[in-house]
């Protein structure tokens, strides 16, 4: 499995937890020493990369993770970054990608942090793409990916953590199952187009 924009590691270390050979790519030199240090082992590795750059590895992938990084490139960025991982997967490998919901509560909730002046903008600074449900599908197809599903979540689920990490894993698998597209976060599974 490869995890595109792993940050700090630690998706990359939970996939390797669970079984799997699990890479991680990112382009911050420093989280990439820290994942290295922290959760590098056998079978989970960590490379310094850009996204939308050609990397290769020594194999191909069942798997490609790309979580909360793709509202971070412009949409010509994105769709080379897609074509790129098609070329890293297996034949019939999938695509999991996650993204602010801009059909969701996601823009006020932006909108307010940004005016606070606490954190770094993020509208047009850090996020310079804005994905609702069909342009999530639509550059997926662009990049020859079929669309699996696109859902959203995070209406209740993670605020229930705090309280009852069992009572968060229930309630997200009401949100997926019965998805309502309101939620502040979209999640797509996509799998190679076939030729």
């Amino acid at each position: 499995m490869l995890d595109v924009g792993c940050g700090s590691g630690v998706i990359t270390s939970h996939l390797g937890k669970r079984g799997a050979r699990a890479i991680g790519i990112d382009a911050n030199p420093r989280a990439i020493d820290f994942a290295r240090e922290r959760f590098g082992t056998e079978d989970v590795s960590f490379h310094l990369g850009l996204v939308d750059e050609a990397f290769s590895l020594d194999c191909r992938v069942d798997k490609i993770y790309c979580l909360e990084l793709i509202e971070h490139v412009y949409r010509p960025q994105a769709v080379t970054m897609l074509e790129r991982f098609r070329g890293l997967l297996r034949p019939g490998g999938s695509l999991f990608l996650t993204t602010p919901n801009y059909r969701s509560m996601w823009p006020i909730m932006e909108w307010i942090m940004d005016r606070s002046g606490r954190f770094p903008a993020m509208a047009g600074a850090q996020h310079v793409e804005f994905y609702r449900g069909e342009t999530l599908r639509g550059l997926c197809r662009d990049a020859g990916f079929e669309p699996v599903s696109v859902v959203s979540m995070g209406v209740v689920s993670p605020w229930l953590a705090f309280l009852s990490w069992r009572a968060a894993e229930r309630c997200l698998d009401l949100e997926l199952r019965f998805p309502l597209l309101v939620g502040p976060v979209l999640v797509c599974l996509a799998r190679q187009r076939e030729a």
